[in-house]
């Protein structure tokens, strides 16, 4: 009989070659929702004239929650509504963070000369928005808190702090994944706000690891991901600017306003990763979501 704990060694990681199999299906599956995802996006939006970023999340969402269902992980996409609201709980400091910075950017809108209010064509774009953002909230969770930290978690599950090895890698990656298409390496702005919005953004990931872990849940995640970046889409609309991905620039000057402000973004985010951090340091972890 297996004990609980052996030396330094956590209860639940790789048992034999069909463990294996999984983590390296679960790596490939993660990969090949995003990049199929957008190669299929780009085929229907060339037949269907459909907007490309809906339809690439909405495959992305298929390719990805059919990967972890077919690896096991099911179980962890039932809709609990404590573990919904306990995700909620926990995560809140990050949401009211992105609240505040939404209504200021809204308000943008009232402050400028030449403006003339909130925008009637941002308005409009809010309902295909609403549901591009529920699809990248789905999709990012499936990928990275499911696909990517449950391969993880099989593969560092009986190292000592194997799940928080599990959450920092897969947290890293989501960073990376968000600047990695734009960096330049020969430019010193690219490569700094390339950093800070990957410290940045694996720090929110951490956060979100943490509940996933704690309340074996991905739906709370998927729910809280959206509405967060929801928004701050939907102030960006409503002030007429218009929501912007590109988190790197070689323009010095922006890069230093961009690297001030993911560096306060991430000081705000500090209390909360802390707290993400210990908790799952704390956490016995007895089976994964791809568990047997």
């Amino acid at each position: 009989m297996e004990s609980k704990r052996d030396g330094d060694r956590a209860p639940y990681g790789p048992n034999g070659k069909k463990a294996v199999i999984k983590v390296i299906l679960a790596l490939v599956f993660a990969v090949v929702s995003i990049v199929g995802a957008i190669l299929l996006a780009i085929l229907i939006n060339d037949v269907t004239g459909c907007k490309l970023s809906c339809i690439e999340y909405l495959c992305r969402c298929i390719i990805s929650v059919a990967a972890f269902i077919f690896l096991g992980g099911i179980a962890w996409l039932r809709f609990d509504k404590e573990a919904i609201k306990k995700t909620w709980k926990f995560v809140w400091p990050l949401v009211l963070i992105n609240v505040v910075l939404g209504v200021l950017i809204a308000s943008t809108a009232f402050l400028s000369k030449d403006s003339n209010g909130i925008s009637i064509d941002g308005l409009k774009q809010i309902p295909y928005n609403t549901l591009l953002m529920v699809l990248v909230g789905i999709n990012e969770e499936a990928i990275f808190r499911g696909l990517l930290l449950g391969g993880l978690l099989l593969w560092f599950g009986r190292k000592k702090n194997g799940m928080l090895w599990a959450a920092v890698i897969s947290s890293v990656v989501f960073g990376f994944v968000h600047v990695m298409f734009d960096l330049d390496f020969s430019s010193i702005s690219t490569i700094a706000t390339g950093l800070m919005k990957t410290l940045e953004t694996t720090m929110f990931a951490i956060v979100w690891c943490y509940c996933v872990l704690e309340y074996k849940n991905l739906i709370g995640a998927m729910t809280a991901h959206a509405f967060f970046d929801w928004i701050v889409v939907v102030g960006s609309l409503l002030s007429g600017s218009g929501f912007s991905a590109d988190y790197v620039t070689d323009d010095p000057k922006r890069a230093v306003i961009q690297c001030v402000f993911f560096g306060l973004t991430a000081l705000l985010y500090l209390p909360r990763t802390i707290k993400a951090v210990k908790g799952i340091k704390a956490l016995e972890l007895t089976g994964g979501p791809f568990a047997e």
